[in-house]
């Protein structure tokens, strides 16, 4: 039976839902002026942040954007200052380290397909024997990879070259270039370069593919990147590769960097170059969850969760490759760091909106560091912490270190727990190390004794090469103003000290300027061997002839110590070991 309405009751609906509409409009129309509001306040304020640091700017591009759209996007300065070549939507930047999430989603891609197991041990996937230098039992797994904390010492030969035809393929150089195993796995955040490119590697392994193959495939083809390449040449990508060529490196104050070009062997760990478009793209997938990326929704949930914490506490410090940033609220993401580039891609999952920023500025500061507080506000102690935090007592050493071989003299990274900025950090006793845990860093406590025991050791060094040096210039003004002559062995210690000093400088000086090439430290640590070994000798010859009395006692205990003293720095910083690089 059909029910007729009259005329009036029509009426009375239809005026009654107009009514109600008329009330809801405003409310929709104030909630889009809102976001259009809130949109300009925030692209004005990055403005006058962009006008205040224009004189220290190379070149910037930023996007701002939600899952679909761009929503504040700036091309700033130039990509080759001398040429006049400006910055625009076709730029080509570097990535730096942000590559790593590339590897991180191909391992979770991967485990969605059921290739790979995120807490399988990991030399299931590898060539047998292909791990050397493991010194815990504990297997390492994906998940250690992805939070950083396999254990392994920091690497620094031949992280990048400038040459490419010393580039080896990827399994090559992470044989030949493993670092030390030096902390039981899952115990300590230590970033490792090697510990995400053997990530790499395995998505290389197990899925047949190069790992450039691989990721223009099954990611960047996804995510509509076309103008993206991550092999170390830019090689997969024509048009890349020759966008980059026409790219100028900068410092921090925008003055030309001549070492910002290089090559990374292990280049799934940082070497992904591409417009801020596409970087911006690859941002909007992981908002939107895109489907092409990973299929189900469980592979999402699981990915973008958090897989390390804040020692025992329920502060996630890794979401599976991606760090926690602690802004007015957590962010995650990624920072990227090349020696001729610095960006960042950060993501607020809950708002879902994102930032990209890109510059040709090495170590770059104000656009990478402070700008992003502008978009996800400042961080504020009790945002994240219940209670006030008290200082730690004692010195603590940066868990990204080495300490066998000759780049062990790097550990000496200290913070002191009473001298901690106002900033992000967690003071924690577990599994058996006291730390401060800082995003995507531990520093782990020292005894106060060898704290001082190696800084009072680097001081007498000092002092034992101030001493060699006086020496030489003594023989020279004697030799030069009074015509004297001085007998060659009486010099010769000083003259071995200022060996060993010339070759750890030209060590730390390539160390600088990222020409990594083994060559130069097997060269340098060699001569320090060498030098040392004639060291000891002539204070063995000395000591000898010291009690047979043919040697003055006073002038002869101080050379004898200074030389001592020089020969226990190069033994304890293993400065000798040229087979260790």
């Amino acid at each position: 039976m059909k029910v007729l309405l009259s005329d009036k009751k029509r009426a009375l609906i239809l005026l009654v839902l107009c009514s109600l509409l008329i009330q809801l409009l405003p409310l929709r129309l104030q909630a889009v002026a809102g976001t259009e509001v809130e949109l300009a306040e925030l692209s004005e304020r990055i403005d006058t942040f962009i006008n205040e640091h224009e004189s220290s700017t190379a070149g910037l591009a930023l996007r701002y954007f939600d899952s679909d759209e761009l929503l504040i996007q700036r091309d700033i300065g130039y990509v080759d200052r001398e040429r006049g070549l400006k910055v625009d939507s076709k730029t080509v930047m570097e990535w730096g380290s942000i590559t790593k999430p590339l590897v991180f989603l191909s391992v979770m891609q991967l485990v969605e397909e059921g290739v790979l197991d995120l807490n399988q041990d990991i030399r299931k996937y590898l060539p047998e024997g292909f791990l050397e230098k493991l010194n815990f039992p504990e297997p390492i797994s994906l998940v250690h990879l992805m939070n950083h904390s396999g254990g392994f010492a920091d690497r620094y030969v031949e992280l990048v070259l400038q040459d490419p035809n010393l580039v080896k393929d990827l399994g090559t150089a992470l044989k030949e270039h493993q670092p030390e195993q030096i902390y039981p796995p899952g115990k300590l955040t230590a970033y490792s370069n090697w510990g995400v490119a053997l990530a790499g590697y395995i998505v290389e392994l197990q899925s047949k593919l190069p790992f450039s193959e691989y990721v223009r495939q099954n990611i960047f083809a996804a995510c509509g990147m076309e103008h993206s390449a991550i092999a170390f040449d830019s090689s997969d990508n024509p048009w890349v590769q020759e966008q980059r060529m026409k790219l100028k490196y900068y410092d921090q104050n925008a003055k030309p960097n001549p070492h910002g070009f290089n090559y990374l062997p292990l280049y799934p760990c940082g070497s992904t170059c591409s417009t801020a478009e596409d970087l911006a793209r690859f941002g909007q997938a992981i908002l939107r969850r895109d489907p092409k990326l990973l299929k189900q929704a469980e592979s999402w949930d699981l990915y973008l969760s958090p897989s390390a914490y804040y020692g025992s506490t329920e502060l996630p410090s890794n979401y599976h490759g991606f760090w926690v940033f602690p802004f007015a609220k957590p962010i995650i993401g990624h920072s990227g760091n090349a020696p001729g580039s610095s960006a960042n891609l950060l993501l607020d999952l809950e708002a879902g909106r994102g930032l990209v920023v890109m510059t040709n500025q090495k170590m770059e500061k104000p656009y990478n560091h402070d700008l992003p507080k502008l978009v996800f506000g400042e961080f504020a102690e009790d945002l994240y912490f219940k209670e006030a935090r008290h200082l730690p007592e004692g010195v603590y050493r940066a868990a990204q270190t080495v300490r066998s071989g000759p780049f062990k003299i790097n550990s000496l990274n200290f913070i002191f727990g009473r001298r901690l900025k106002d900033d992000f950090w967690l003071h924690t006793k577990l599994d058996g190390f006291e730390k401060i845990a800082m995003p995507r860093a531990d520093y782990i406590r020292i005894s106060a004794f060898e704290f001082a025991f190696e800084i009072s050791l680097i001081l007498l060094w000092l002092c034992a090469i101030i001493f060699a040096l006086v020496s030489l210039l003594r023989a020279l003004y004697s030799y030069l103003v009074k015509g004297r002559k001085t007998a060659f062995l009486k010099l010769l210690p000083a003259l071995l000290e200022m060996i060993i000093v010339l070759a750890l400088l030209h060590v730390l000086y390539r160390t600088s300027i990222f020409d990594l090439r083994a060559k130069y430290f097997y060269l340098s640590s060699s001569i320090i061997a060498l030098a040392t070994l004639l060291m000891i000798a002539l204070v063995c010859r000395d000591i000898y002839m010291s009690k047979t009395g043919k040697l003055k006692e006073a002038p002869k205990f101080t050379s004898i110590f200074f030389q001592v003293i020089t020969i226990i720095n190069v033994i304890y910083w293993n400065l000798f070991m040229f087979w260790k690089i």
